[in-house]
């Protein structure tokens, strides 16, 4: 509390107060709670235009995947890699056991069944719903974050 106090150039009570109330806050996050129901999943790059490589695997980029409820919020991330561990360690922490997620085909979401979760795949080729089977709810997302002209390469 010495130091908070000394950093924020307060009194330890008003410091220990500021830390009470962040803690408050902290523990009433969003982020805290784990998704439920039907959950889209999707990834992408982010970052500037570079010669080279596009899309995954591309110099420069942050992977971020996507999580979004159906009629709900979205929950971005950064991940270093799209390897199968790291994507079911994004699931297993931020998605509850029995929730429903629609993935594209990537190779990293399959047996994610293995792991206590329902899974559609969609194929993106042709027909992009298959009735409930769809993630056109991050797709959007992703389309309202990135310019149009990066949207085409």
């Amino acid at each position: 509390m010495h130091a908070l106090a000394a950093e924020l150039q307060v009194s330890q009570r008003i410091a220990w107060r500021i830390l009470t109330l962040l803690r408050r806050m902290l523990s009433r996050s969003p982020l805290l709670r784990k998704l439920r129901g039907a959950v889209a999943v999707d990834d992408t790059c982010l970052g500037g235009r570079h010669k080279g490589k596009r899309g995954r695997g591309a110099a420069h980029k942050t992977i971020s995947p996507g999580l979004k409820v159906r009629n709900g919020r979205v929950r971005s991330l950064v991940l270093h890699s799209v390897a199968t561990r790291d994507i079911h360690a994004i699931f297993k922490t931020h998605v509850t056991k029995g929730a429903r997620l629609y993935t594209d085909k990537l190779q990293s979401y399959r047996r994610v069944r293995r792991l206590g979760f329902r899974h559609r795949r969609v194929k993106y080729s042709g027909r992009f719903t298959r009735g409930q089977s769809h993630a056109r709810g991050m797709e959007g997302h992703w389309g309202r974050l990135k310019p149009a002209r990066a949207l085409t390469h």
